[in-house]
């Protein structure tokens, strides 16, 4: 639903007192017309109440189009327009205009730029931001002509052209040339009699396409695309024909406008074509790009805070699903610890305190094990099985007191068995303290060897120094 929402336009177009609006939908490029209006121009301002994505253009008697030619050395977007404006100072009088240009050609000699320079008069293209609800929701404005050359684009596949759209009395006539207009004149045929108003229209016509082929006489105009109330009327396009023989052919956007007859595209050719003006012939004031960047503006912080809010919300979630977690394990835990107290047995203070003294008797005892010493002294044993083992605890300190004994029928055997248990001695002691006695009788041959543990040293105290 919102991406539908958001692809729906209203496309406007003013001509005097009437209105022609479209509503459409776009989608790939394809444009489907979903209504269609024509009325007078007093009721726009109630048809474009909650309107969203508005593009507008209405007819101007006056247009600036100039050609400037200024040196290249100017680079600067502000200072260009400073110059232009000083140029075109006679031609623009002390009115306020509003104006696009762009470059059309070089002079590398001269080391000048020509630029094309389009604009409108603010005082009366202003009165066309009157209507739209929000000012915010205007997407494109322009005029009626800049419309026309836009469709023209969009439609005529061809290096250079003419475009003559009409509508009761007034005749737009455009000369396309390399995908730039390079001349446009908009005029209005005044007829005495209603008979000869057909013939008045071709007369006009064909006195400003003679004008154009004059003024551009190296540039062939290989067809004349018409439209409006023209392309309905056979007879005027014949005599066209006849009086220039260039191919005649109707601007018909058939191929991507869906929705219209044929005679309905004709009724609504300048409201379609407000969909394709690029942007070098758009004219937004300023006013109306302040309400835009605010609406830009108060639609992020808005998706900012709905963001943040979000994130809020969710550890707020998280933290309310981990505390009751928690809380659903303390009660299990509660439960099992309630269910282990109802079947453990009761026993008295004196009994408890009694079993805690036998504990600590326990615990101070079971600490020195004789098999954690045993294992200390096991090369010893694995070399020679003793043939006495003592164990006791003195002053909390384990004693274990070991008596090796061995004989032997040669006096080298005996020296290498003392040798390898003394090493296996010297091991152990570098871990454990031991202390032994030798009780060996080498005249008999006979192996002795007492080994215990020895008495831990008391570390002697430290001496202070007394201060000076």
């Amino acid at each position: 639903m919102i991406n539908l929402a958001m692809s729906i336009s209203y496309t406007i177009n003013i001509q005097d007192e009437i209105v022609a609006a479209l509503k459409v939908k776009e989608k790939s490029g394809v444009y489907t017309v979903l209504e269609e209006q024509i009325f007078e121009k007093d009721e726009l301002k109630e048809y474009l109440v909650k309107k969203k994505r508005v593009y507008l253009s209405a007819d101007q008697d006056e247009i600036l189009d100039e050609k400037v030619v200024i040196t290249n050395s100017i680079k600067n977007d502000k200072v260009l327009r400073n110059t232009i404006l000083h140029k075109l100072s006679n031609v623009i009088s002390s009115k306020n205009i509003m104006f696009n240009y762009y470059e059309i050609s070089r002079d590398a000699h001269d080391e000048t730029i020509t630029y094309q320079v389009d604009g409108v008069y603010e005082k009366e293209y202003f009165k066309l931001f009157e209507y739209p609800d929000e000012l915010e929701d205007v997407k494109s404005a322009t005029t009626s002509r800049y419309a026309l050359f836009s469709l023209s684009q969009k439609c005529i596949d061809s290096d250079s052209y003419l475009v003559v759209y009409s509508r009761g009395s007034k005749i737009v006539l455009l000369a396309v040339s390399k995908n730039k207009l390079i001349f446009s004149r908009a005029s209005t045929v005044i007829v005495d009699k209603p008979e000869d108003r057909q013939s008045t229209i071709v007369d006009e016509i064909s006195r400003t396409i003679a004008y154009t082929n004059q003024q551009f006489r190296d540039i062939n105009f290989s067809a004349i695309a018409i439209s409006g109330s023209l392309a309905i009327d056979d007879e005027v396009c014949e005599h066209i024909y006849m009086a220039f023989q260039t191919p005649i052919t109707v601007l018909y956007p058939n191929t991507f406008v869906k929705g219209l007859s044929a005679e309905e595209h004709q009724s609504y050719i300048l409201a379609i074509g407000n969909l394709f003006v690029g942007k070098d012939f758009q004219f937004i004031p300023d006013f109306v790009k302040s309400a835009q960047t605010f609406s830009l503006s108060k639609n992020i912080l808005l998706v900012l805070s709905s963001l943040v809010l979000f994130i809020i919300m969710f550890f707020t979630l998280e933290a309310y699903e981990n505390y009751s977690n928690m809380l659903d394990r303390f009660s299990s835990i509660e439960s099992r610890l309630t269910r282990m107290v109802r079947k453990s047995e009761m026993h008295s203070k004196e009994e408890l305190e009694k079993n805690f003294v036998q504990l600590q008797i326990a615990e101070k005892y079971l600490q020195y094990r004789p098999s954690d010493m045993l294992l200390t002294l096991k090369p010893l044993i694995e070399l020679e099985k003793p043939v006495s083992l003592e164990w006791s605890t003195k002053n909390e300190n384990p004693y274990v007191k070991l008596e090796f004994k061995k004989a032997f029928t040669t006096l080298e055997t005996l020296h290498e068995f003392e040798h390898s248990f003394l090493a296996a001695l010297e091991e152990i002691n570098s871990t454990y303290q031991l202390k032994y006695t030798n009780k060996t009788n080498y005249a008999k041959m006979s192996f002795e060897y007492i080994v215990s543990s020895a008495k831990k040293k008391k570390a002697p105290p430290q001496r202070r120094r007394r201060r000076r």
